[in-house]
């Protein structure tokens, strides 16, 4: 569950900022309301961790913000997920702790951005 809500928050957020005129910023944080307000709505039926899942939202947003001019579609997908598997093992540790959803999604871009750098140079050098 926790990649599907992170595929889907990053990859709106990063279409969004691709497509209109709004800025990273607002995207993010009109996504994130609007996907905690969702998850308000179904904790009143089905009872849920919100206060995990709106950390998991924001942060999956973070990975959609990033310029559409540096990284491809695909690769946000990658790190969405690659956040997801972050999260999962950060959240219980950061309690607390400002800028942890910033740095992992920052590192799952990183890490992809690095990774297929590496691609490239290793076709260059064949």
């Amino acid at each position: 569950m926790n990649q599907i809500i992170c595929l889907t928050f990053s990859w709106v957020t990063f279409l969004l900022i691709k497509k209109s005129d709004m800025t990273p910023t607002r995207v993010s944080s009109l996504l994130t309301l609007i996907g905690i307000s969702c998850l308000y709505g179904i904790n009143r039926f089905y009872e849920l961790d919100t206060a995990y899942f709106s950390s998991l939202i924001f942060g999956a947003t973070f990975v959609g913000m990033c310029s559409h001019k540096v990284i491809k579609d695909y690769q946000v997908i990658i790190s969405s997920l690659i956040y997801s598997m972050i999260y999962v093992y950060l959240a219980p540790q950061s309690f607390g702790i400002g800028g942890a959803l910033g740095l992992s999604a920052f590192a799952s871009l990183l890490f992809v951005l690095l990774i297929s750098q590496l691609f490239k140079a290793s076709t260059t050098f064949k």
